[in-house]
């Protein structure tokens, strides 16, 4: 590779690599991946990780890899719907990979079905197991779970019984084994400290009977020591959190920061880990697996007398080299243990603070330090809770085992767990033995899958401090074809069986071999082989009592010429071991107190002392106790484990799920590439691939599927043929195809060979595609020519009818705006006859109005006159009266002269008014008469000029027909200003408001009739 940082404002690194190192790629390959990756035309990493990476990102998380092996990426969200009882029910008798996707229930019903062969359960095989091995927080104990389950499924009973049933107390008896046996680490927060082999017994009608499980290599260190952001056991958690009369009764009421077990780490509580409920779970299913009251609170009494003897102290004694409890605290909780233990408190005390040495069947009691102290409370701390798990999976064992003597079929179940990498002296630690207190567990733990990699072709673990995988023995490897590819950086070590393979080379009758790599080498370099090895170097240490450093330099005596053996110059406290994937260095330091558990015997003294049967049934009883009860030897109790397991899977015939982890952040969603293509190294997947790669055949593809893919290779010699196997014959050796095998149904190619063969395609489907492409370019060119002369046709056909059509368009221009002109003239007559008509109907209402008004003067007139000349008769009455009465009374003639001529001034006066009133009437009646005369003159003037009009407007409107338009023009011209001269000879105004708001019917159907005349 060439990388280089490009110039520019923006800056970004160019690599560049040779093209032959660059891997290829399927073409066809499916977006969504494949789902065995035995299938990929090219089995490489990069094509094995891109199809999980794409099958992950399709939400499916399980992928085959040749025959019963399941990759199981961990989802890290919950999926119900894929572990429903119809989802089983599908799985159900289905032989494996026929249809349906990969699955667990997929390698639990393969297991399931080779125990009873044909489904004939009276015909019994060769025990089966399942294998699931991955690192911390790949999901290894969800998929056990799911596992069982299934097997339960399979083997429930159709009619219920009394009691609980067997398999209902097998999948209860999972969360005591998490409560007891899991912690949070730092890549997990349900991480399984153990390693357990759950056996599923079935009787003769293939119903579940029993199990049994069995544990190994319990972490008792983590009882005493935890590292930061990780916790405890569960179990001590889940007690601090019971109820408040609970805790009052084991006086653990202050919460697991009071207790010295548990707050080493700042990790206390687990996010959507609920422990008071968790506490009633675990409770219940102590009930079911048939645990007494009495019992269950014996179990968190000794709980929590570990908590409590965790917060003892000591400090220097009165005399040398002795020690005492340190302050009130330490003996209120070494009080407490002793009550909860019930046992003398003083016999406790003596316990921890002294040491008995055995000489001659005499016991010699000396002091011991405050240190040493510290060492044996922790000795005993572990000690205990390792005898309470184990006294909990026996009595599960004993609840769940088989009644009867039908069980003979089993199907075992082994789950692993890892320890988290620790990297000795090189990080701060909050304890000074914290960087060595797992390094013996760590050797001891790659003994373990170093014996079993001595039994059947393992490579061996590399470099973290994990738990190993388990695998199976040569002896059961071999008839069968197994191939084991080991280890990794978690401490998977991983077997890929082949049996079903190599069944199906021998149906197609394919010949073939056997490879596998064992790296004995590594497995002696760490064996107690009499010839030498480091964990028997360590046992021989242990009894002559050499130091470490003598350790050290007998390692370096050994193996200084070992290639996979080095020690640095200058530390001779450290040695590296060349494991699988990387180099481990370990501390020698510590190494040899780790690998002693000696003061078994001392504790046999609690067991005595104890009034609880629970308690004093945790240790066995002197008489049982042989040599080695004085001290025995961790790597000789894990090789005898060791070999209690392979006698177990000696027998079994092998199913296999590599668990992976996709990411550190245990989110949904999230594919780290690296992180995946580490933990497929370290399984073996990678290997497992090179091997079939290079030893077998991985590819296979049936006739028809050749023929239709490269048949155009080789046309002629396919031509006419009806047998597919001649063909395919002739068509290899067509394309010069070496080193492959025809079976009978299937063509067997080696790796690298379907890539050839799909070069010649892409080779010869280019040389067409270019052909194809000068064919079409040509088609194309005279397509484009032909349709350029059609546009071109088109644009002069355009322009020739744009431009007849633009003058066709001016001319209607022209006629548009005279008709504009014409109407707007013709409006405005007919407005101007509106209001003419207006005006008409005015002035004969005008008229009536006034001729009722002078009709209405002159009667009042004559009215008045009336009056006048009434009262004028009246008035000469009178005086005519007077006069007589006068010349009667002469006397009051004298008197009444002047009132005579008062009447007789205003009778005059009467007089005059009458005579001014009767010229009035004449005027009026004069003027109403010439007032009429002239309206009905200017009436019949007007009536003329309006039919003037009509006729000069239809003279006009005929002559408007026939004339052209300038004279059209001319003639709008002449109309406004006749309609102009028309109005003023007339000066007719607008028509008033109030003539508009009084119009009348009658006036409408005039102006209608004015409008009908004028538009004729």
């Amino acid at each position: 590779m060439h990388p280089e940082l490009q110039p520019g404002p923006f800056k970004f690194l160019q690599v560049t690599k040779k093209s032959s190192s660059v891997h290829a790629k399927d073409p066809e390959e499916a977006l969504c991946g494949v789902d065995d990756v035995t299938k990929l035309a090219f089995l490489h990493e990069p094509g094995v990780l891109q199809n999980l990476k794409s099958r992950y990102q399709m939400n499916e998380f399980y992928t085959y890899t040749g025959n019963n092996i399941l990759i199981a990426v961990n989802p890290f969200q919950s999926l119900p719907h894929l572990y429903t009882d119809e989802m089983m029910k599908q799985y159900k008798g289905a032989g494996f990979g026929e249809l349906l996707s990969p699955h667990p229930f997929a390698i639990a019903n393969a297991a399931y079905r080779s125990l009873f062969p044909n489904n004939d359960v009276e015909k019994q095989s060769q025990p089966q197991s399942v294998i699931i091995s991955g690192q911390s927080g790949a999901g290894k104990t969800e998929t056990t779970k799911r596992i069982m389950h299934y097997l339960a499924y399979m083997g429930s009973r159709n009619a219920a019984s009394q009691g609980p049933l067997v398999d209902e107390q097998v999948l209860q008896s999972y969360p005591i084994l998490e409560a007891f046996g899991n912690a949070k680490t730092v890549r997990n927060n349900n991480s399984s400290r153990f390693s357990k082999f759950v056996e599923m017994q079935f009787d003769h009608k293939g119903i579940m009977s029993g199990a049994a499980i069995k544990t190994y290599l319990l972490e008792i260190s983590r009882v005493c020591q935890i590292s930061d952001r990780e916790r405890n056991y569960h179990c001590f958690y889940m007690l601090c959190a019971a109820p408040p009369e609970v805790r009052e009764k084991y006086k653990v009421e202050d919460g697991p920061r009071k207790f010295h077990y548990l707050n080493q780490s700042t990790c206390v509580k687990i996010e959507c880990r609920n422990e008071a409920e968790e506490y009633i779970r675990t409770r219940k299913a102590l009930d079911i697996i048939g645990i007494s009251y009495k019992e269950k609170e014996a179990i968190f009494r000794v709980v929590a007398a570990i908590l409590h003897l965790g917060n003892v102290e000591f400090a220097e004694g009165d005399a040398e080299g002795s020690s005492k409890l340190k302050d009130k605290n330490s003996e209120f909780h070494l009080s407490t243990a002793a009550e909860l233990f019930e046992c003398d408190e003083k016999i406790l005390n003596d316990l921890l603070c002294q040491h008995i040495m055995v000489v001659r069947d005499e016991n010699i009691v000396t002091c011991c330090n405050p240190e040493v102290a510290k060492r044996k409370k922790d000795t005993l701390a572990k000690t205990v809770y390792s005898r309470l798990f184990d006294w909990l999976v026996d009595k599960i064992n004993k609840s769940i085992g088989s009644k009867g003597q039908n069980s003979k079929s089993t199907i075992g179940v082994l789950d692993t767990y890892e320890f988290e990498n620790l990297k000795t002296n090189r990080t701060k630690r909050k304890h000074p033995d914290d960087a060595f207190r797992k390094e013996n567990d760590a050797l001891c733990r790659r003994r373990w899958p170093a014996e079993t990699q001595a039994e059947f072709p393992l490579e061996d673990l590399q470099g973290e401090v994990e738990v190993p995988s388990t695998t199976l023995p040569r002896k059961a490897v071999e008839p069968m074809g197994v191939t084991v590819i080991g280890s990794s950086r978690t401490g998977q070590g991983h077997v890929f069986k082949k049996t079903t393979e190599d069944e199906e080379y021998k149906k197609e009758g394919i010949e073939f071999s056997h490879m596998h790599n064992d790296h004995q080498d590594v497995i002696e370099l760490m064996g107690n082989k009499p010839a030498g090895g480091i964990i028997a170097l360590l046992d021989e240490t242990c009894l002559t009592g050499w130091t470490h450093e003598r350790f050290a330099e007998k390692l370096y005596q050994a193996f200084k010429n070992n290639k996979h053996f080095s020690m640095p110059k200058f530390d001779k406290s450290e040695f590296t071991i060349c494991h699988y994937a990387e180099e481990v260095i370990y501390q020698t330091k510590l190494f040899l107190d780790k690998n002693i558990d000696f003061d078994i015997h001392e504790y046999q003294a609690l067991s005595s002392a104890s009034k609880c049967e629970f308690v004093s049934g945790l240790f066995p009883p002197p008489c049982s106790s042989s040599k080695s009860s004085k001290f025995s030897f961790v790597g000789s109790r894990v090789k005898e484990q060791l070999q209690s397991l392979m006698e177990t899977l000696r027998a079994t015939e092998p199913h296999y799920i590599c668990c992976i982890k996709p990411n550190d952040l245990l989110e949904s969603g999230i594919f780290e590439d690296m992180k995946v293509l580490q933990q497929l190294r370290c399984a073996g997947v990678m290997e497992a691939t090179r091997i079939i790669s290079s030893a077998r055949y991985p590819t296979r593809r049936t006739f028809d599927e050749l023929i239709d893919r490269f048949g155009f290779l080789a046309p002629d010699v396919l031509g006419g043929s009806s047998n597919k196997r001649d063909a395919i014959t002739r068509l290899l050796e067509k394309v010069g195809l070496q080193d492959y095998q025809i079976g009978k149904t299937k063509v067997f190619l080696r790796a690298g060979q379907m890539a050839e063969l799909d070069a010649r395609r892409n080779k010869v489907l280019h040389s067409a595609s270019l052909i194809q492409r000068n064919v079409r370019s040509f088609s194309a060119r005279k397509e484009l020519n032909f349709r350029r002369q059609t546009r071109a046709a088109i644009i002069i056909q355009c322009a020739w009818r744009g431009k007849v059509a633009r003058k066709v368009h001016r001319k209607l221009k022209i006629a548009a705006q005279e008709t504009r002109a014409l109407q707007d003239v013709k409006k405005a007559l007919e407005k101007q006859v509106d209001e003419l008509s207006w005006w008409l109907q005015l002035e004969k209402r005008m008229r009536v109005d006034l001729e009722e008004a002078k009709s209405q003067e002159n009667a009042k007139l004559r009215a008045a006159l009336q009056e006048v000349q009434q009262l004028y008769k009246e008035t000469n009455e009178m005086l005519v009266q007077e006069r007589e009465a006068a010349k009667k009374t002469e006397g009051i003639y004298l008197v009444n002269t002047g009132l005579m001529n008062k009447f007789r001034d205003e009778n005059d006066k009467l007089k005059i008014f009458v005579s001014s009133l009767e010229r009035k009437i004449v005027d009026t009646e004069k003027k109403y008469k010439e007032t009429s005369k002239t309206n009905e003159e200017k009436l019949m003037d007007a009536d003329k000029r309006n039919d003037d009009l009509n006729m000069e407007m239809l003279r006009l409107q005929k002559k408007i027909l026939t004339m052209g338009s300038e004279e059209k023009m001319r003639l709008k011209g002449l109309l406004s200003t006749l309609v102009e001269s028309i109005r003023q000879h007339f000066l007719i105004p607008i028509a008033p408001k109030w003539l508009e708001e009084n119009r009348t019917p009658s006036m409408d159907v005039q102006n209608e009739a004015h409008r009908e005349i004028f538009s004729q």
